[in-house]
């Protein structure tokens, strides 16, 4: 079992303190006043490794999802309870700078109310694993 310390250990600089600032990032959402807007808010630290599903570590939910699950290499898809996500959902989704990736990239789509789906592709479009670690998957539903 490797422990974090030592996979902390073999990545380069830039990872660690990328990892640094969207802990710091996390945080600081974490903390947010109400915006008094009226919006619904969720964010969440997504994390895929191998053929697995995805984790998600939520660091505010005004919406939960019930499921983060893999569909095939590259494809994974965030079902919600009810149909939280209207036509006026706007979502994004960081990706680290990959040393075993270079050039990776993650986007997201909504595909109906109450489901999204992300996508990671290597720097060459093809759709690839091992792509979401440490990425912030932002969500903001307005009234």
């Amino acid at each position: 079992m490797e422990l974090q310390s030592e996979k902390v250990a073999t990545r380069s600089k830039k990872e660690q303190l990328i990892d640094i600032d969207l802990r710091n990032l996390a945080t600081e959402i974490a903390n947010m006043p109400p915006s008094g807007d009226g919006s619904i808010k969720f964010r969440a630290i997504m994390t895929q490794t191998g053929n697995n599903n995805p984790s998600a570590s939520f660091i505010k939910t005004d919406i939960t999802p019930i499921s983060v699950t893999r569909i095939v290499q590259g494809i994974y898809r965030v079902l919600f309870t009810g149909n939280p996500l209207t036509v006026n959902t706007e979502a994004f989704i960081s990706t680290s700078i990959q040393e075993n990736h270079p050039g990776a990239y993650s986007s997201v789509f909504r595909q109906n109310a109450n489901e999204l789906t992300i996508f990671t592709r290597d720097k060459d479009g093809n759709l690839i694993d091992d792509v979401l670690e440490s990425s912030m998957l932002s969500i903001t539903v307005w009234p």
